[in-house]
């Protein structure tokens, strides 16, 4: 059974869906912030502050081109575009005027990146860096915070700022850990469905296969009381025209076409009814032989078997379609061409395989062979085509008939 790609929903180290919003979040935060830094600013660390935007263009591109080409997100790429926003933001406020500005607020949308991604002491431990280092930078660095009312006043702005930033990854955490969890009952609920759909159809198949074989048993038990029967009934009639001899002409000739029409039949049933067990431990040249000395006993027609070279191992599938078309090719021997000599040549090297049945029997005319639907040629041609090779019927008015079929072994049995 071919191992079939797990469902997106099951896929936990690929971050392709949550990044791909990410991707669109940042470029509209890149292009906000760039443009508040460059437009009307007298900003003197302005071309360290683009240098470090163009970097964050350059990594958010990569990861936007690695989604845009279906190729995975794994956590390496995610943790390093989020260190890098918080770095790039962190060193926006650093150079310019610190806690007086408003850039802090581009935390809170790569804080939440952060969080929707990672584990929840990952996540803390971040926001635990940033907002130290934000609040290092408001207390240390100029213009500082205003300390004249104490907890009324900037003091009581930072403290919003870094809670929320807080609230933020512990708020993004909750909807992570309970998105996990249903992606992870989500899981369980198609392995557990799959695992059920599979023993249902182990179920169906096992109750297909006894069905089948006991299909095969009582058809096989009607088969061998009928060839008997036909045996029998053979038996009989061959002595009926013993007694009728010559005293009664046309009994004898009535009784002998229905002995030949016996035999008929009784070739018929010797053909069996599933050929899989008759393959079991033999090989094609001495199935072929002893179906070929079964023939001469039922219908008292010589035999020769002849093997040249070293015969090759075939699939099932075309050992069955070839006895089935030997089998044919001598019911139409029998049958049809009056024959009193048949010979089967089996020759097999390391490129062909070529089976012909010949008969001394009455022949026929080929030229309107083609579209004959008659003595079973369409099948037997239809048998060869699903073995890749071709029938081919070589015949004469009173010159006997040869059917052959040639099978290319170069590229493998077929």
């Amino acid at each position: 059974m071919e191992k079939s790609s797990a469902p997106n929903y099951a896929v936990f180290d690929d971050y392709r869906s949550s990044q791909g919003i990410a991707v669109v979040v940042r470029w509209f935060m890149l292009a906000t912030w760039l443009t508040l830094i460059n437009i009307r600013s007298q900003e003197p660390n302005l071309p360290y502050l683009n240098t470090m935007g163009a970097a964050l263009i350059i990594l958010n591109g990569y990861v936007h081109w690695r989604i845009w080409r279906g190729r995975p997100i794994t956590w390496p790429y995610v943790l390093a575009l989020s260190l890098m926003d918080l770095t790039i933001i962190t060193a926006g406020i650093m150079v310019t005027s610190r806690f007086g500005n408003t850039y802090y607020i581009f935390y809170y949308p790569a804080l939440l990146g952060v969080a929707l991604i990672f584990r929840r002491r990952v996540s803390f431990a971040i926001v635990t860096i940033i907002a130290g280092f934000y609040a290092g930078i408001s207390l240390t660095m100029k213009p500082g915070l205003d300390t004249s009312v104490l907890f009324d006043g900037d003091e009581k702005e930072l403290t919003v700022r870094v809670v929320c930033m807080f609230a933020v990854v512990v708020a993004a955490n909750l909807m992570t850990r309970l998105e996990r969890q249903r992606r992870a009952e989500a899981v369980e609920a198609e392995r557990i469905r799959m695992e059920e759909n599979l023993l249902l159809q182990r179920r169906a198949e096992e109750a297909e296969r006894e069905a089948q074989e006991e299909r095969i048993r009582i058809s096989q038990e009607i088969h061998d009381g009928a060839a008997q029967s036909a045996y029998m009934l053979s038996l009989g009639l061959e002595t009926c025209c013993h007694m009728a001899g010559q005293e009664a002409p046309q009994l004898h000739d009535r009784l002998k076409a229905l002995h030949a029409e016996s035999k008929q039949a009784l070739l018929e049933l010797r053909y069996p009814i599933n050929l899989g067990p008759l393959f079991e431990g033999r090989g094609l040249t001495q199935i072929l032989a002893d179906h070929l000395t079964n023939f001469r006993a039922i219908t008292s027609i010589p035999t020769h078997f002849s093997m040249t070279g070293q015969e090759t191992e075939l699939p099932l599938a075309t050992q069955q379609r070839l006895f089935a078309l030997a089998h044919n090719a001598l019911t139409n021997a029998y049958k049809y061409a009056q024959a009193t000599e048949v010979n089967v040549e089996l020759v097999c090297d390391d490129k062909t395989l070529k089976l012909s049945i010949s008969d001394n029997g009455v022949g026929m005319d080929t030229t309107a062979l083609a579209a004959s639907s008659g003595h079973g040629i369409r099948n037997m041609r239809r048998t060869a085509e699903e073995m890749g090779g071709a029938l081919d019927i070589t015949s004469a008015p009173g010159k006997g008939t040869i059917v052959s079929v040639a099978l290319s072994l170069s590229g493998g049995a077929p």
